[in-house]
């Protein structure tokens, strides 16, 4: 059994596995992500403050942005690879309306699960593909943190090619000048052949 023939099933599995590799899970880092503010209800957007405005997400605070309210900043909004987290800056309470908060859209990815990990229950939820903050009905003290998991759905991965697809070898196209070469060894071959006839013509 020649060498390429030998290692012919290991190359077929390589290939193989390579194609079924998990795809790279989604994250809100490099996203261009729009936040906007509704007061009082989530269907009045309220301008002002900062907003609305975009933030591309990044590892770490670089992306960190605060509101520019009267009196304020009353909060930080940072944008990590699957959570958002807000971060109040001074102590601040919301009552009287059925909505005082934030929304973040045009995420790329799309969004599966919202759930909360910090800060009084039930502000996080899920709008769509939209993630939305409402402060409505606490009071948070400084340093206060409310932040939003944010899950996405897992990525379709490409179909696997078969063990037979896999082990087919691909077509390696020949030098340009080599049929020139081989047309000039064909000639050569001919010569002795040309050359007897014409002897004997001669006789």
């Amino acid at each position: 059994m020649s060498n390429s023939r030998k290692y012919l099933p290991a190359l077929a599995l390589a290939a193989v596995t390579a194609f079924i590799a998990p795809a790279p899970a989604a994250t809100l880092i490099g996203d261009t992500i729009t936040m906007q503010y509704f007061y009082p209800t989530i269907s009045d957007e309220y301008f002002g403050g900062g907003f609305p405005l975009t933030v591309t997400g990044a590892e770490g605070t670089s992306d960190l942005v605060k509101d520019s309210f009267p009196g304020g900043p009353f909060f930080s909004v940072d944008i990590e690879a699957q959570s958002i987290i807000v971060t109040f800056l001074q102590n601040t309470w919301f009552t009287g309306t059925i909505f005082d908060g934030i929304v973040l859209s045009s995420i790329d990815s799309a969004i599966e699960t919202v759930s909360q990990s910090s800060g009084p229950a039930g502000i996080v939820s899920k709008i769509g593909n939209m993630v939305s903050f409402n402060f409505v009905g606490h009071i948070y003290g400084t340093g206060q943190r409310v932040v939003a998991d944010v899950g996405f759905a897992a990525p379709s991965a490409p179909a696997a090619p078969t063990v037979e697809q896999a082990a087919t070898p691909a077509e390696v196209p020949l030098p340009p000048a080599l049929p020139l070469f081989a047309s000039v060894i064909a000639g050569l071959a001919v010569l002795p052949t040309k050359n007897r006839l014409a002897r004997k013509r001669a006789r």
